[in-house]
């Protein structure tokens, strides 16, 4: 009996020791799991604040990265572009009246550290607004793909498709083409906060959409929250965009039945604190518009009023036969095949 007692208090004992190992191990590997999901919150902690930090801009790799368009539909036949851009490099901003898909158009573009397209506003309405990394190839692209559309008269899913393969070949930025018709194709890409966006839609009366070259801060809305004059809405509306730091010109056309009123602003941050740019020189035609003249946001320059129902005059301020002759030359479709896309 008194052994059967002592084997009992054994047992006992053993079962206390064993139940003590296995929960002294199980409290370890809850400590470390715990540590570890520190260490991973930690980890996803740094990398939103990372790309946080590369949407808004605020370290030198993405200062220059944030152009932006914006664009208002006012009514049938009128509407208003904004294009703000951005960049650490001073650039001769020239606005010239061409000839491009067999209509006389306004071109807002640069030469300066490569040729970069901005905004093209045709005689019978079509509206295009590019940015992205300067690069011209990437830009002629474009170019080709807007008039392609333009030949054809509508804008298609596809259409669309194309230009995001080739703003990805380049890294970042935007393309926007609107029709007579109203109908809106959009895209943009960055593929350092790892987003795309394409969309393709018909705009009504009192819209307006803001396209810089983050996807994340694409934005739609009705411009009279901003100011029932479109201009000026146009205007309020980049100048509250926050992707962007090194902020310069922002130029404005108010397009109304083939005749176009240009306007030009520095922005410089004005609406934003802590933001900041220098202005660019303007060579509208042949007026040269030094850029500290230029008043800053909301304020804007009238520049001048174009009727794209008259031809441009041969003697313009930039010849566009090289551009010209070289877009004639980019096959798109096999331009891209090319490069694998």
């Amino acid at each position: 009996m008194k052994g059967k007692i002592i084997n009992f208090i054994i047992g006992i004992l053993s079962f206390l020791l064993l139940f003590s190992i296995i929960a002294s191990d199980l409290s370890a590997k809850i400590d470390e799991s715990n540590l570890q999901n520190i260490v991973d919150l930690n980890k996803v902690s740094k990398l939103n604040s990372t790309n946080e930090d590369a949407e808004l801009g605020s370290n030198d790799t993405f200062n220059d990265t944030g152009c932006c368009s914006v664009l208002v539909h006012a009514g049938p036949g009128h509407d208003v572009l904004s294009y703000r851009r951005d960049s650490v490099n001073f650039a001769n901003i020239l606005i010239d009246k061409i000839n491009f898909n067999g209509q006389t158009a306004i071109k807002e573009y640069k030469t300066q550290g490569g040729y970069f397209t901005h905004t093209i506003i045709t005689q019978n309405g079509w509206i295009i607004g590019i940015g992205g990394k300067d690069d011209p190839d990437t830009t002629k692209h474009l170019e080709q793909l807007a008039s392609d559309i333009i030949s054809k008269g509508h804008i298609e899913k596809g259409d669309m498709n194309m230009a995001n393969s080739i703003i990805e070949r380049n890294g970042w930025g935007h393309f926007l083409i609107k029709s007579p018709d109203d109908k809106v194709g959009i895209t943009a890409r960055d593929y350092r906060v790892h987003k795309s966006i394409t969309k393709l839609f018909k705009m009504k009366n009192g819209d307006y959409i803001k396209v810089p070259n983050n996807p994340r801060y694409y934005d739609k809305g009705k411009f009279n929250r901003f100011s029932s004059d479109p201009d000026k809405a146009a205007i309020k509306i980049i100048g509250n965009d926050i992707y962007g730091q090194s902020r310069r010109d922002v130029i404005t056309y108010d397009y109304n039945s083939a005749k176009v009123n240009i306007w030009a602003s520095f922005d410089g941050g004005a609406f934003l604190g802590g933001y900041k740019g220098n202005p660019d020189d303007i060579q509208y035609i042949k007026t040269k518009i030094n850029g500290n003249d230029l008043p800053v946001i909301p304020g804007k320059r009238f520049l001048g009023e174009e009727d794209l129902n008259i031809s441009p005059h041969v003697n313009s301020v930039f010849s566009n036969q090289k551009i010209a002759s070289s877009l004639n030359n980019v096959n798109v479709k096999d331009s891209l095949a090319q490069l694998n896309i």
